[in-house]
């Protein structure tokens, strides 16, 4: 009989995942409905008038919902993998981090071919 191992990926990119898309499921509903330095997705590309605004919230939430599900998938394929705790720790935030980046870069590659510089 298997036994599932818990370590750090396990808890973590699970974890992160559901923020990801529990943020993006907000932002598809309810976008930000006006350029604002609180709430939405804020760069200078983003935030350069409404059009780019709302795209690139459009956008951002449509990634953050796909890479959240991939970060849950990825933490249930984590019970299987043997890893060391550190070696969990070290796989969870690049994940994690891998993904975030990708938001903002696949955002701001949209925007700029979209709306050019």
């Amino acid at each position: 009989m298997s036994t599932i191992q818990i370590n750090s990926a396990v808890i973590v990119l699970p974890l992160v995942g559901l923020i990801f898309l529990l943020a993006g499921l907000i932002m598809r509903k309810s976008p930000p409905p006006k350029v604002n330095y609180i709430y939405g997705y804020r760069t200078r590309r983003s935030m350069r008038d409404q059009q780019s605004w709302e795209e690139g919230n459009r956008v951002s939430a449509i990634l953050m919902i796909r890479y959240g599900m991939c970060m849950i998938v990825f933490g249930l394929v984590a019970t299987i993998v043997p890893l060391t705790e550190i070696s969990s720790i070290i796989a969870a935030l690049f994940i994690v981090l891998v993904f975030t980046f990708m938001v903002f870069v696949k955002t701001e590659r949209h925007l700029k071919r979209k709306f050019g510089k």
